[in-house]
């Protein structure tokens, strides 16, 4: 960021957001906790028990609602993992021979992730026999929506990264003008 202070908040969100893209297998534990939280508070309960409400028959529909929007989510990242792969600008080359491992460890769980949600979204649909205020499937589905949106966050975001990567003529020219004049910085005279 050049030579400009960031506020401790800032640098605080910025390690959490960069830690989260890196930590591909925080998801669910993510997830996980999240839903318990939303489960167990007795007065966040209330607000996100949207399955509890309805009808069996109803909540399977919203299962297959969920199962098509994981599929989709799943369909789009293996896309986006192939279009990668084709990518041979010099920018993303040097970006492969920096950090390939941890990258690809990210596209496999980027692809496979989506996957697995769909088919724990079968087994849920399978298993809800009704039952809501014992019956934890419908926890297990929200939980299991909470990894596909993150796992579509990610995804989304380092697809448009490495885009503007590839897109770079060379690794000094910025992709868009972000100024319609060139900014610069006046030095004082010193004296």
């Amino acid at each position: 960021m050049g030579g400009e202070k960031r506020s401790p908040i800032r640098r605080a969100g910025s390690w959490v957001a960069d830690r989260w893209v890196q930590w591909w297998w925080i998801d669910v534990p993510l997830a996980a906790a999240l839903t318990l939280f939303f489960a167990f508070t007795p007065g966040v309960h209330a607000v996100f028990d949207l399955l509890g409400n309805l009808r069996l028959a109803d909540r399977r529909s919203i299962y297959t609602d969920m199962l098509t929007i994981a599929t989709l989510f799943a369909g789009f990242s293996t896309l986006a993992t192939a279009t990668y792969l084709g990518w041979s600008s010099r920018g993303v080359r040097a970006v492969r021979d920096l950090v390939g491992k941890d990258l690809l460890w990210l596209w496999l769980s980027a692809t496979t992730m989506p996957w697995l949600c769909a088919t724990t979204l079968v087994i849920v649909k399978m298993v809800d026999r009704g039952t809501p205020p014992t019956n934890p499937t419908r926890w297990i589905a929200i939980g299991t929506l909470i990894v596909v949106g993150e796992q579509l966050a990610r995804v989304i975001y380092l697809f448009y990264s490495l885009a503007m990567i590839e897109q770079r003529p060379n690794s000094q020219t910025p992709v868009r003008p972000v100024a319609s004049v060139p900014i610069g910085m006046k030095r004082k005279a010193e004296g």
